[in-house]
């Protein structure tokens, strides 16, 4: 199940990249045509592929906030962790007498 999830999640990246890299070589090749007017088939196609891109980032924008929001709260509940594991009778230097 593990090697599904593994060739699937390889096969959507390489999918997007595609996506990514034919969509900015068709607005760099045709970036620069001869309009035809309002109905203009590059100018919608332009427009898509622009629109594709704006996602796919704003997609990458979000995952990587939330990778940082979870990576920072990991490292403080870790710092917590430790300084309650350090805090002990004896790291506070308290008598123990009966």
């Amino acid at each position: 199940m593990a090697k599904n999830r593994r060739i699937l999640a390889m096969l959507i990246a390489v999918a997007v990249f595609v996506v990514m890299m034919f969509s900015t070589t068709y607005i760099a090749c045709h970036g620069d045509h001869d309009c035809h007017g309002e109905d203009c088939p590059i100018c919608h196609v332009i427009d898509f592929c622009s629109k594709t891109l704006k996602s796919f980032c704003f997609a990458a924008i979000s995952a990587a906030i939330g990778i940082a929001y979870t990576y920072i709260a990991r490292v403080r509940l870790v710092g917590q962790l430790q300084r309650a594991v350090k805090t002990s009778l004896v790291t506070l230097k308290v008598k123990l007498s009966n």
